[in-house]
């Protein structure tokens, strides 16, 4: 049975927070407009993988686990100020094994700043 995945995560992401990619699993016919809150024919069991990579090729963390019985996945990271650069990131997700899987390239970006630092005058 062939696989597709349907992935939810942060189009940015502040130092001092946690950055949260969801994976969800289909068989790949069922679920036909890549819904992700479809609630039918999710396939548990799946690896995931998620390297994620700055865009100077400099590697951040890599994600790994499986799906649950729901066909769920969800990993987390948290960004540390001053050791993360800032600036855009490229997530390579897999999902299955060398018989069966699906891949998907997104992009994110560490906004390198803490939520709440500027002073009043912006600064």
């Amino acid at each position: 049975m062939p696989i597709k995945m349907v992935i939810s995560q942060p189009h940015d992401i502040y130092w001092r927070q946690i950055y949260t990619i969801n994976v969800k699993v289909f068989e790949a016919d069922k679920n036909p407009l890549n819904n992700y809150w479809f609630k039918e024919y999710l396939v548990p069991n799946v690896p995931i993988l998620i390297d994620i990579n700055h865009e100077s090729g400099r590697h951040l963390t890599t994600i790994e686990g499986t799906t649950n019985e729901d066909g769920y996945f969800k990993g987390q990271y948290y960004v540390r100020d001053n050791l993360d650069w800032g600036g855009k990131y490229n997530v390579h997700v897999v999902a299955g094994d060398e018989s069966n899987n699906d891949t998907e390239d997104l992009t994110t970006f560490i906004i390198s700043e803490i939520i709440g630092a500027r002073n009043a005058t912006g600064g």
